[in-house]
């Protein structure tokens, strides 16, 4: 799925239930930071591609070419969220300490992820750029698997 742009993962959820996720990569005419993503209620933190609409099931088993999908990592996460308003726009900030396990590692990250809710983009990008500036931040395109397979002991030959 990778190799295609797209991303699965099953997390917990609320209620002590699961969601699954599909994320699919930014086209290029709406920027990096605009990604598909369909989120369906799950019975377990096993995958089941069934549980989307017959459009997206048929289009990720296609991708998957009807094999079943191992996990790959396991993500820990503690997070506290804020939400800030700066002139129109309503911002949740994530601050993330992570604990992803990989084949037996345990890869570190710590990140914050700011997210428009409501309101107008080209202030929000503003209060963005300010905020990195402020807290000495850097902007990472990769998601969260491409980070980790980064770091994996499998690629430590590429580091």
């Amino acid at each position: 799925m990778a190799s295609a742009g797209f991303v699965f993962k099953v997390r917990s959820g609320a209620d002590d239930g699961f969601l699954q996720c599909v994320k699919s990569a930014g086209a290029v005419s709406h920027g990096p930071f605009r990604r598909q993503e369909i989120d369906v209620a799950a019975r377990s933190l096993a995958p089941d591609l069934s549980l989307f609409d017959p459009k997206t099931a048929s289009e990720l088993d296609d991708l998957v070419g009807g094999k079943t999908r191992l996990p790959q990592f396991e993500t820990r996460v503690k997070r506290i969220t804020v939400m800030q308003k700066h002139e129109n726009c309503l911002i949740e900030v994530a601050f993330d300490d992570e604990a992803i396990l990989v084949e037996g590692a345990n890869i570190p990250i710590s990140e914050v992820e700011i997210e428009l809710k409501n309101g107008d983009e080209a202030k929000f990008y503003d209060y963005a750029l300010k905020f990195m500036r402020d807290l000495s931040l850097r902007l990472d395109f990769a998601n969260k698997s491409e980070r980790v397979f980064a770091h994996s002991p499998r690629n430590s030959h590429l580091s």
